[in-house]
C-alpha cells in the first residue's frame, strides 16, 4: 500500500515538473520572439514536442471570428512537406471549438472526448478580452494536460503581447 502511494506520488511529480518545465521553456525561448507568427508556431512545436499531443491549432480572434494561424501535427513536425491543410478534420474539430469558446466567452477550458481522443481548447485572454485560442488533442486522458493547457495560455498571452509591443516599438 505506501509502495502503491509514492508511487503515485513519483507519478504526480514527475507530471507536474514536466508542465512546469515546458511553461518555463516558454517564459525563456518565448521572449526572444519579435514577431507573432514564429512565436505561436514554436508555441505549438512545444507543446507537441513536450507533451503527447497529437495536433495543436492556435486561432487569433480577428474581426469578431477565429482566424486560424498555426496547425501544426507531429506528422508535420517529423516531415515539414506534410504542413496541414485547413481542410483536415482535426483542424475542423479545433476551429469548432475555438468558435465554441469565443460564443461563451468565459475564458475557460473547453474539453471534450471522441472515442479515446481528447481535445482541449483554451482560450487566451488579456484584459478581459479574448485575443485567440490554443486547441489540441491527445490520443489519451493526461491529468496534467488541464493544467498544462491553462498555465501555458496564460504565459502565451503575456509573451504575445510581449511580441505584440515590441513589433509596433521595431
Amino acid at each position: 500500500m505506501l509502495q502503491d502511494t509514492l508511487n503515485l506520488l513519483r507519478r504526480q511529480f514527475l507530471g507536474l515538473n514536466r508542465v512546469l518545465s515546458t511553461v518555463m521553456e516558454l517564459v525563456n525561448d518565448g521572449l526572444s520572439y519579435d514577431d507573432e507568427q514564429s512565436l505561436l508556431e514554436y508555441a505549438a512545436r512545444l507543446l507537441i514536442n513536450n507533451h503527447n499531443f497529437q495536433f495543436c491549432t492556435l486561432h487569433l480572434y480577428e474581426h469578431n471570428r477565429p482566424v486560424l494561424k498555426v496547425a501544426v501535427s507531429t506528422e508535420s513536425i517529423l516531415d515539414p512537406s506534410r504542413l496541414s491543410e485547413e481542410s483536415s478534420p482535426w483542424v475542423q474539430t479545433c476551429e469548432h471549438l475555438t468558435r465554441e469558446v469565443y460564443e461563451k466567452q468565459d475564458g475557460h477550458l473547453l474539453k471534450r472526448h471522441a472515442g479515446d481522443t481528447v481535445y482541449y481548447c483554451m482560450p487566451f485572454v488579456y484584459r478581459g478580452d479574448l485575443l485567440g485560442a490554443l486547441s489540441a488533442n491527445s490520443p489519451g486522458f493526461d491529468e496534467n494536460h488541464p493544467k498544462l493547457i491553462s498555465i501555458f495560455c496564460r504565459i502565451l498571452t503575456s509573451v504575445l503581447i510581449n511580441a505584440r509591443q515590441s513589433q509596433r516599438l521595431s
